[in-house]
């Protein structure tokens, strides 16, 4: 076999590792759902304490994800936004929306679990609870990129010729954002320089 067929060792690593997602993505595609809903439970169950150890929740992330971080951040945003609808149905004049309903619907559509520990049925105890994880997960969010800000950035593996920028917003719900854009380098003569 001529040489040029011959896979060089950096393919051979590359399909190795390729092969190696594969099997992983195989083995929990049947278990993404469960493994969602198993951190969605760890991260609940952090907003329980006074603050959310991010750490904690990013190594659970890496057994789990290839980009960890990223996965992580998402979550954080999710679960805020998801806090942030209670807050707007709790205050939207003639809903009727009790506290008891939103439990009820919440944990239906999976988003909460049944064993969750919303106040029932008061809703200005539900409120100031929905309010302080929004707080929690805004923190756990600016934690998370102030910390492992760069290894997100690397786990995303973007050309060097692009620059990348990640912000938080501290909005309601608070959140993140990912810009990338073309990095360009303007030359400038040497005589124009010297002006």
């Amino acid at each position: 076999m001529p040489d040029h067929e011959q896979p060089s060792r950096a393919e051979l690593d590359n399909r190795a590792e390729l092969q190696r997602r594969i099997d992983r993505e195989r083995t929990q595609g049947e278990d993404r759902v469960e493994a969602r809903q198993y951190l969605a439970r760890k991260i609940e169950l952090e907003c329980q304490n006074e603050t959310i150890d991010v750490d904690f929740l990013l190594h659970a992330y890496s057994d789990i994800y290839d980009q960890p971080v990223l996965m992580l951040m998402q979550d954080l945003q999710n679960r805020a936004a998801l806090y942030y609808n209670v807050v707007e149905a709790l205050k939207a004049p003639g809903s009727g929306a009790t506290a008891a309903d939103l439990k009820s619907q919440y944990a239906h559509l999976g988003l909460i679990f049944e064993d969750n520990d919303w106040p029932n049925p008061n809703g200005r105890d539900l409120m100031d609870k929905a309010i302080s994880r929004i707080n929690k997960l805004r923190t756990a969010i600016l934690d998370t990129l102030r910390t492992h800000g760069r290894r997100l950035i690397s786990d995303l593996n973007f050309d060097a010729t692009l620059a990348v920028g990640v912000q938080v917003e501290f909005s309601w719900p608070p959140g993140f954002t990912i810009t990338v854009q073309p990095e360009v380098t303007v030359r400038v003569p040497e005589a124009v320089a010297a002006q």
